[in-house]
């Protein structure tokens, strides 16, 4: 896990499947791991975790919330 990151998803590899130019993986998440300074009640707060997002057709990331 990368110690910056507030929240980390590990997962197991299912399936791997090739493509014309990349490979598609499928997975099982196995367990979430979040920071307690990232949990509000509890629970994941996404304000806090500020997850990047990335988006098709257009290829582009984008931060929650703006």
């Amino acid at each position: 896990m990368i110690q910056a990151c507030l929240m980390t998803v590990e997962c197991k590899l299912i399936r791997s499947v090739p493509l014309a130019v990349d490979t598609a993986y499928f997975g099982e998440v196995v367990a979430v791991h979040v920071d307690d300074e990232a949990l509000t009640g509890g629970k994941p707060d996404w304000t806090k975790i500020l997850p990047p997002i990335f988006t098709f057709p257009d290829k582009a990331y984008w931060k929650l919330g703006g």
